[in-house]
C-alpha cells in the first residue's frame, strides 16, 4: 500500500509553521547514510545536524581481509528499516519537525536518475514504517551540485580534505538541499 502525505502550498507552509513553532527537516538520502538538516525556528536558515546510517557492516565477516595489504572493508547490508524509522522518528519529535524535504537527485534534463529512483523507493519504504512521517508534509527539491557545494563549504570554514568524512558531507549536503527549499519558498 502506497502512503500519501499531506501536501500545503510551500510558502503557506513555512508562513504557519514560523507562527506555530515548527521546523523543516531536510534529506540528502545516499546509498550508504541519510545526512540530516533542520531549520531554525524561523524557517530561514537550514543546520545540518547529523548523519543516520542507512547501511551497516556485516558482523559475519572480520574487519580485516587476512591476505589483502590494506585490508578489505566489510560487506554491507541494509539497516533494519524498523530500527532507521523509529530512530529517524525520534529525531524529528526532538525538533520539533512538522514537514520534510527530500532531495532528489535529477539528471541536467529533469529526468529521474537511478539514485532519484533509489531516494524515492527508500522514502516510499520509510512512509510505509513510519507513522508520524505520514502525518507531516513531504517535499521533492532538487539537489543538484549539493555535493559539491557541501565540500565549499567545509573548504571554506577551514575544515581540511582529511576530516571532511563522508557522514559530514551528507549532513552539510541536506543543509544545503533545505537552504535551497526555504530560500525558494520564503519569498513567494
Amino acid at each position: 500500500m502506497l502512503y500519501y502525505p499531506m501536501w500545503i502550498r510551500p510558502s503557506r507552509l513555512l508562513r504557519v509553521l514560523s507562527q506555530r513553532g515548527g521546523r523543516v527537516m531536510g534529506l540528502d538520502v545516499g546509498d550508504r547514510f541519510v545526512g540530516v538538516a533542520v531549520s531554525d525556528e524561523s524557517n530561514t536558515v537550514a543546520r545540518g545536524i547529523k548523519t543516520l546510517e542507512k547501511m551497516i557492516e556485516r558482523k559475519e565477516f572480520s574487519r580485516r581481509a587476512p591476505n589483502h595489504p590494506g585490508g578489505a572493508r566489510r560487506p554491507l547490508r541494509e539497516k533494519d528499516i524498523n530500527t532507521f524509522a523509529k530512530e529517524f522518528e525520534r529525531l524529528m519529535k526532538d525538533n520539533k519537525v512538522f514537514a520534510v524535504v527530500v532531495g532528489l537527485p535529477n539528471h541536467v534534463d529533469g529526468s529521474l536518475s537511478e539514485q532519484s529512483r533509489r531516494t524515492s523507493r527508500f522514502v516510499t519504504k520509510l512512509l510505509r514504517y513510519s507513522p508520524y512521517m505520514r502525518r507531516v508534509p513531504l517535499y521533492w527539491q532538487d539537489e543538484s551540485h549539493s555535493s559539491q557545494l557541501a565540500r565549499e563549504t567545509l573548504s571554506s570554514r577551514g575544515i581540511r580534505a582529511a576530516t571532511r568524512q563522508k557522514k559530514v558531507l551528507d549532513a552539510v549536503s541536506a543543509e544545503h538541499i533545505l537552504q535551497r527549499f526555504l530560500t525558494r519558498h520564503a519569498a513567494s
